[in-house]
């Protein structure tokens, strides 16, 4: 069976404490993947173009347009990958008691811009790994797990979150409840994306069905 990951990285550093925790995401996966096959990939939106939504001529009506985003950039290679995932997971560090820019100019272009349209991602796995130095973990996980939950997305509980604890490069893994609840995170993602696969074919004709299911359960409010 195979499984794909997709981690969206949205740290502006390289090879910092954020990419070490996904580094660690992969080597989980290759413990415990067996004879099915893992597609781990990683976006690192620091290596994009991603225009501002100011950049667009119609910014003041976007959320009333009818058609997705025509702005020429980097969006659209994201959102590719993003649609054939099974599993995805945001990595993002605290800064300034949130999210970076970077990763903030992301959700909100990728989901005003596109997401919002047709809800592509409804029913894949979403997790979390939130990565600072002790404060305001909670508070970028509390937006991305809502941004998970506007998406329709399934968010499969495994324990405590993933809050890594860590300033200075390498502090990361001296975090030893952070790293277990990264490995809970992870081993529940891949166990749900299986179980999925195995017992509806794939995550699309499940999406399907709930998605009739539920358009038969509003009409039937409006009658």
């Amino acid at each position: 069976m195979e499984i794909r990951f997709l981690v969206i990285n949205g740290s502006e550093r390289s090879n910092g404490n954020t990419e070490m925790a996904i580094d660690i995401a992969k080597s989980i996966l290759n413990e415990i993947s067996g004879d099915n096959k893992v597609i781990f990939d990683v976006i690192s939106l620091k290596d994009l173009m991603i225009k501002s939504c100011n950049d667009c001529h119609e910014v003041e009506n976007c959320n009333y347009r009818k058609e997705p985003c025509q702005q020429n950039d980097d969006i659209k290679i994201v959102l590719k990958k993003m649609k054939e995932a099974d599993c995805l997971i945001y990595a993002t560090p605290v800064h300034g008691f949130g999210m970076p820019s970077l990763m903030q100019l992301f959700i909100d272009r990728v989901g005003v811009g596109y997401l919002r349209f047709e809800r592509p991602l409804s029913n894949k796995i979403g997790g979390i790994i939130a990565v600072g130095r002790r404060y305001a973990h909670a508070s970028v996980f509390s937006q991305l797990i809502q941004n998970f939950l506007l998406n329709r997305m399934i968010v499969v509980g495994s324990g405590f979150p993933v809050y890594l604890n860590g300033g200075k490069k390498g502090e990361i893994k001296t975090d030893k409840e952070g790293i277990d609840s990264l490995y809970r995170m992870v081993i529940r993602m891949f166990n749900f994306a299986l179980f999925i696969k195995l017992n509806n074919g794939n995550a699309y004709e499940l999406n399907d069905l709930l998605n009739n299911n539920e358009r038969e359960y509003i009409y039937s409010l409006n009658n």
